[in-house]
């Protein structure tokens, strides 16, 4: 594991989703929760379409590494392009799992203390182990996403400058 990207989640995390989870139970209590729980959650279109994104990142960085370093100065600076488009999509799907993962953590926590005879105990962990499979999904993205900036970057040092991309 990465400590540096593990401490960068744990931060981005707290203050997109945990934060955001705690000042809207504060808010408005339990309706401000379920309020803020269906603006933070995107449709499965949107989350596909954000997944797509990241996966055309992934690939796009692994046909660099392995055949952009014999590719012609025209097609790097198409590649190149193609990444600075999709790295910016590709960060979409983080900011979802962040707030998914940070309201997913304590939202089974509040729910408990908010209404204790509506959740049980192995209901709360349950919700707590999800929280914490999407914590460990945007470390994972997260740490893919910077080998694909590291390859990026190798890239644009190699790739003479010009104008246009094509």
């Amino acid at each position: 594991m990465n400590r540096e990207i593990l401490i960068s989640e744990i931060k981005l995390v707290s203050i997109m989703g945990i934060f955001p989870t705690l000042l809207s139970y504060m808010a408005g209590q339990a309706e401000g929760l379920k309020l803020f729980i269906e603006a933070a959650t995107v449709t499965y279109v949107l989350f596909g379409y954000f997944l797509f994104a990241f996966l055309l990142h992934v690939v796009v960085a692994g046909y660099v590494k392995f055949h952009a370093w014999c590719a012609e100065d025209t097609h790097k600076q198409k590649i190149k392009y193609l990444f600075g488009f999709t790295g910016p999509l590709s960060e979409g799907l983080l900011g979802i799992y962040r707030v998914s993962s940070g309201a997913l953590l304590v939202l089974p926590i509040l729910w408990k203390y908010h209404e204790p005879d509506t959740i049980e105990l192995y209901q709360v962990v349950a919700l707590e182990v999800i929280g914490l499979a999407f914590f460990f999904g945007t470390y994972s993205i997260s740490s893919v996403a910077k080998w694909a900036e590291k390859i990026s970057n190798n890239l644009i040092k190699s790739t003479p400058k010009s104008g246009a991309p094509y």
